[in-house]
């Protein structure tokens, strides 16, 4: 009974997401989309990119359309975001159909040129303890193991606990591949042993001598720099390159466009 049980709610649930991955938009939907759409193409045009990623964004959550898609991941390489642009790439080879034939060599060389140029960054730790934790931009990643990450400015962080042990500020470029040592302080604060106060002999009474202690610690990171990034958008099919790489821009016809 337990087996069937398990089974129908198995075939319930495909049920659900089948009917939801074909559910269609209302007609209001796609007159939005198209219109921002458009205004992404109008500021893509412009040059304001992040506009553009907006804009492709919004029509793209109205409607899952791989010509949007196609778009959406042309500004987010543009903005910077690899990764997420690898991931809407990857994700419009899955949902692409035959109309979209013509576009995937151009998408595929635009995924692998993205691999080139994701930077990856390996940090070393020195003298951790079992629990330590390494961070980079509050998200946890592993220690002594290659970490994709966006160009730009990035903060990695040693954390012990509660206690942060070391921090370290990066900047990574297109292609960049880093290697990062992070050392926790010679005595960190869970090292510290309690003592007894010291006391000093009397000379004229017997008054007990006052404790000092002192402990301070202090630690800091590196300041970053800016980044230069490429692009793809593709409207029909729109190229661009950054300083960092020489690639030609190869600007495309743009719209009309049918969802």
């Amino acid at each position: 009974m337990r087996r069937l049980a398990v089974g129908a709610l198995v075939a319930l649930m495909v049920a659900v997401v089948s009917s939801q991955a074909h559910a269609q938009p209302s007609d209001a939907d796609r007159a939005t989309a198209l219109a921002m759409l458009q205004a992404g193409i109008d500021a893509a045009q412009d040059g304001d990119w992040e506009s553009a990623r907006v804009a492709f964004s919004r029509a793209y959550t109205l409607v899952a359309s791989t010509r949007v898609l196609m778009n959406l991941a042309g500004a987010q390489r543009h903005c910077g975001q690899l990764l997420e642009a690898r991931a809407s790439y990857q994700r419009w080879l899955l949902d692409a159909t035959d109309r979209d034939a013509s576009y995937r060599p151009t998408v595929e060389q635009a995924l692998a040129e993205i691999e080139i140029d994701l930077p990856q960054v390996v940090v070393t730790v020195r003298g951790s303890r079992e629990g330590d934790s390494l961070e980079l931009d509050g998200t946890s990643i592993a220690i002594g193991e290659a970490t994709l990450a966006d160009p730009g400015p990035h903060v990695l962080t040693l954390v012990r606990g509660t206690t942060t042990l070391a921090q370290e500020s990066i900047d990574l470029v297109l292609g960049d591949h880093q290697e990062v040592s992070l050392a926790p302080p010679s005595l960190a604060p869970a090292d510290v042993v309690a003592t007894e106060p010291t006391r000093v002999a009397p000379l004229m009474s017997t008054r007990e001598s006052e404790e000092i202690t002192q402990s301070p610690w202090f630690w800091a990171g590196v300041g970053g720099g800016a980044v230069v990034v490429i692009a793809v958008i593709i409207g029909v099919a729109v190229a661009a390159s950054s300083s960092s790489s020489a690639r030609p821009a190869d600007m495309g016809t743009l719209g009309p466009f049918r969802l």
